[in-house]
C-alpha cells in the first residue's frame, strides 16, 4: 500500500478544520470586557475613559468619512460632533454586536469585526436608529490589549437619514404639484364673458 505524499498530506491537514486552543479561547476571553468598557464609554459620553482603551497612534474612521489620528485627533472630532449635533440630541445609545470569535494573529495582535445599532432622539421628538458595521484592530502592548484601529461605516443606500431625505422630497414634490394644480387652474380657466 502507498502512502500519500507530503503535499497530498497537507492539503488533508488544511482541509480538517483545527480546533481553538486554551491558550486562543483565554486571550478571546480576556478581550471581551474590552468592547464592554468602550460600549459602557460612548454610551456615558465619557470620552476620556474611551481614550484609555486606544493605542496613542490609533486610527480611527467614522461613518461621515472623517479620519482621525491619535487621542488627541479622536477627542477633537468627539468635540466637533457634540458641537455640530450634541445641542440637538436628548438620547444617544449604541450597541456593538461582533460577528463571532475575534480572529488572532499571534500573540498580539487580532481583528474584530460586527454590526452596531445605534439610537438617536432629538429635540422635537425625532427618533433615528441607524444600523452600521465596524472593524477593529486590537494589538496588545506592556500585557494589556487596546483599539489601535477602527472603521465604522453604514448603507450609503439604505440607511435612515436617505429614507427621510427620500420622505421629504416626496412630501415637497407632493406639495409643489398640489400647489401648481392650484395655481395653474386659476391661470388657465377661460374667463367668463360679461353676457352670461
Amino acid at each position: 500500500m502507498r502512502l500519500p505524499s507530503r503535499g497530498v498530506l497537507a492539503l488533508l491537514l488544511l482541509a480538517v478544520p483545527m480546533s481553538p486552543t486554551a491558550a486562543d479561547d483565554a486571550v478571546r476571553q480576556g478581550l471581551a470586557p474590552l468592547k464592554d468598557r468602550v460600549v459602557t464609554a460612548l454610551n456615558a459620553d465619557d470620552i476620556e475613559t474611551l481614550l484609555t482603551e486606544v493605542t496613542p497612534e490609533v486610527a480611527f474612521t467614522a461613518m461621515n468619512g472623517r479620519v482621525a489620528h491619535g487621542r488627541d485627533g479622536v477627542r477633537a472630532y468627539f468635540d466637533t460632533m457634540r458641537g455640530s449635533i450634541g445641542s440637538s440630541v436628548t438620547e444617544y445609545h449604541i450597541a456593538l454586536t461582533p460577528d463571532g470569535p475575534v480572529r488572532l494573529y499571534g500573540g498580539d495582535n487580532a481583528v474584530a469585526t460586527g454590526d452596531a445599532q445605534a439610537h438617536y432622539k432629538f429635540k422635537g421628538g425625532m427618533v433615528l436608529d441607524a444600523h452600521g458595521r465596524w472593524t477593529a484592530d486590537l494589538v496588545r502592548q506592556n500585557d494589556r490589549w487596546q483599539i489601535a484601529a477602527v472603521h465604522y461605516s453604514g448603507n450609503l443606500f439604505d440607511n435612515p437619514l436617505l429614507d427621510a431625505a427620500r420622505t421629504a422630497a416626496w412630501l415637497a414634490g407632493g406639495i409643489a404639484v398640489a400647489v401648481g394644480f392650484i395655481i395653474g387652474g386659476r391661470w388657465w380657466r377661460p374667463a367668463r364673458s360679461a353676457s352670461t
